[in-house]
C-alpha cells in the first residue's frame, strides 16, 4: 500500500503541481569579478600565538583575491595601528596601491 501511494503521488499531476518545493530557493548572492591585480586585498590576523625570539605573537596575512597571491608578516602586536603601518610599509608601499 505505501508503495502504491508513493506511486500515485510521484504520478499524479495535481500532486506535483500543488506539492511544496523542499529545496531553498537560490540565494542573491553574486560573486564580484576583478578585472585586475591587487583591485581587492583581503586582510586576515592570526594569533594569539607562542612568542618567537623576536617577540612576535601574531600573523597578519595579506592576499590578492584575484591572483590568490599571499604575504606574511609576523607582528609583536595586533593593533589597529600596526597592522596598518604593516600593510602600508610592506605591500602598499613595495608593490603600489590597488
Amino acid at each position: 500500500m505505501r508503495k502504491f501511494i508513493t506511486d500515485y503521488v510521484e504520478n499524479c499531476p495535481e500532486c506535483n503541481r500543488f506539492k511544496a518545493s523542499n529545496q531553498k530557493s537560490a540565494g542573491l548572492l553574486q560573486t564580484p569579478v576583478s578585472s585586475q591585480r591587487f583591485e581587492t586585498l583581503t586582510i586576515h590576523i592570526l594569533g594569539l600565538l607562542p612568542e618567537s625570539k623576536n617577540g612576535k605573537k601574531w600573523i597578519f596575512i595579506v592576499e590578492d583575491y584575484t591572483t590568490k597571491w599571499v604575504e606574511l608578516f609576523a607582528l609583536p602586536s595586533a593593533t589597529a595601528k600596526e597592522c596598518a603601518r604593516t600593510l602600508l610599509d610592506e605591500a602598499l608601499l613595495r608593490y603600489g596601491i590597488p
